[in-house]
């Protein structure tokens, strides 16, 4: 096919033909692009080829505007806690008198706080930490002072030694701990112990009952259920007086095997003194025994005088003189009550006498219960005394113990 291209012609002009565009370089035509015509149908997909080599990552973009904030995801599990961190700076004292709420950790004040719904309530340390004051409504409820601690509403003080209570606006009732005693102090009024709910008191000593005041106002001493307005036990007396002249009211007892008879009871006396029992002596037998018994009412007066039997001197050299009276029964029933009473007096000793008092029979196949009961008086000069003996030499009551 021939192409009928133009004559002479200029740098750039274009010639078309057949669909094909030429241009004049200067010298020759080049053949440009064909014309674009009308798309065609897509054709089906080529298969896949392979992949590139990765090509080198280009410059780093600006950074572009933040999206939405998408909806919040579910929470996670909790991690194991992390290193404690180091403590912070302490910060910067607050100004005086100001209030603050919602602050942690240490903070300091000047002077006290207050609470925010009320200004007559607060806590107050008005000598750099020796007091603490606490008050409610405008009136003081609580206070630390050089270690007491004081409940001013309640008339309460705990001393700072640790062994003091005091109770009234005076501290007028106290109850103390020295260490080795412990006191009750009432320095107004008297000390009343009530019982409102109508039972009784009760006073131990490591932990064994010594006094006990009966809701019936009867009072036993080592007697849990006294009978009278005042209850001793068996084998007790009351004392009146002391060492150079007093009286006792006793009872004393003590329990022999069977098949013994002798010395019951003995009056040992000692140096210059005198003396007197006005009583009874009964004897039965032991363990329940119902065969019989027996009783003696008896009045002894005895002196001694001081000194030694062979000391030499006139008037001080142990002289003793002695009265008795007796007043008995019949038998009645059978041993002990078969028995009598013996009496008899041993000066062997020179610095003491034994009076001694005696039954001629024992129990019906058990034991006899021996018992002294009645008033003893005494009255001694000097360093004289009585002891009142079983047949062993126990001592059941001295005049000078």
């Amino acid at each position: 096919m021939a192409f009928n291209f133009p004559a002479s012609p200029s740098n750039g002009d274009t010639y078309t033909a057949n669909g094909f565009t030429y241009e004049w370089d200067g010298s020759k035509w080049i053949r440009k692009s064909p014309s674009t015509g009308a798309q065609g149908a897509t054709g089906p997909t080529g298969a896949q080829g392979a992949t590139g080599a990765t090509g080198a990552q280009g410059a780093t973009a600006a950074q572009g505007a933040q999206g939405a904030a998408g909806a919040q995801g579910a929470a996670g599990a909790q991690g194991a806690a992390g290193a404690q961190g180091a403590t912070g700076a302490t910060g910067a004292q607050g100004a005086t008198n100001s209030n603050a709420s919602g602050a942690t950790g240490d903070f300091s004040i000047a002077d006290k706080i207050v609470h925010t719904g009320d200004t007559n309530t607060f806590i107050r340390f008005p000598d750099a930490g020796d007091i603490i004051s606490m008050t409610v409504g405008n009136y003081e409820k609580f206070k630390i002072e050089s270690g007491d601690i004081t409940i001013p509403s309640s008339h309460l003080l705990l001393a700072a030694d640790g062994r003091r209570i005091k109770l009234g606006s005076a501290s007028d009732f106290q109850l103390a701990h020295t260490g080795t005693e412990n006191i009750i102090q009432s320095y107004v009024g008297d000390i009343d112990y009530m019982s409102p709910n109508g039972s009784g008191h009760s006073f131990q000593i490591n932990s064994q009952e010594k006094l006990r005041i009966a809701s019936d106002g009867n009072v036993g001493i080592e007697v849990v259920d006294p009978k009278s307005k005042l209850h001793l036990g068996a084998s007790e007396d009351i004392r009146i007086g002391g060492q150079y002249g007093g009286m006792a009211s006793m009872e004393q007892q003590v329990s022999y095997s069977s098949g013994y008879t002798g010395t019951h009871w003995q009056f040992k006396t000692t140096g210059g003194v005198s003396w007197s029992f006005d009583g009874v002596l009964i004897v039965h037998g032991t363990g329940g025994s119902s065969y019989g018994s027996e009783v003696v009412n008896i009045k002894i007066v005895y002196s001694r005088e001081s000194g030694a039997t062979n000391s030499g001197d006139t008037w001080r050299n142990g002289t003793a003189d002695y009265n008795i009276e007796t007043l008995g029964h019949n038998q009645i029933g059978l041993n002990p009550s078969a028995g009598s009473l013996s009496v008899s007096h041993d000066t062997s000793n020179t610095n003491y006498t034994l009076f001694k008092l005696g039954w001629s029979a024992s129990g019906q196949s058990v034991g006899v219960w021996s018992k002294l009961i009645g008033n003893f008086y005494w009255a001694a000069p000097g360093s004289g005394d009585v002891e009142i003996q079983d047949k062993d030499g126990n001592i059941v009551f001295n005049s000078n113990p």
